[in-house]
C-alpha cells in the first residue's frame, strides 16, 4: 500500500500490500465498512474482503482487520500487536 492512502492499516511489515478501501451507505444507520485487497503484491498467497456492518469508514475499520488477518496468515501471527495491549474487538467498540 502506497503511503497516504486510505488502506494504510491494513500495511503489514515486511510485505507489500495491495487493497482498497470503502464505505457504503446505509439509510438505515451507521455506514458499512469495506476492505478488499491481496498480499503479497508480486506473488499473492492471500485474498480478503472484510465487510463490517453499520460500522463507519472503510479506511478505519475494515483495514485494519485485513491487516491483522494478513499478519496471521502470512507470518503464522499478530506482529502489530507483539508487547502492547490487545486490540480492541469489534463488541468493544459498539
Amino acid at each position: 500500500m502506497e503511503p497516504g492512502g486510505t488502506g494504510g492499516a491494513a500495511r503489514v511489515a515486511g510485505i507489500q500490500v495491495a487493497g482498497k478501501t470503502g464505505t457504503a451507505q446505509n439509510p438505515h444507520g451507521k455506514d458499512h465498512a469495506w476492505f478488499i485487497g491481496f498480499a503479497p503484491y508480486d506473488n499473492p498467497k492471500i485474498a480478503i474482503c472484510v465487510l463490517v456492518e453499520n460500522a463507519g469508514f472503510g479506511g478505519t475499520e475494515a483495514a485494519p482487520i485485513a491487516g491483522l488477518c494478513f499478519e496471521r496468515f502470512l507470518y503464522g501471527k499478530v506482529i502489530r500487536n507483539e508487547g502492547k495491549t490487545k486490540p480492541p474487538t469489534i463488541a468493544q467498540n459498539r
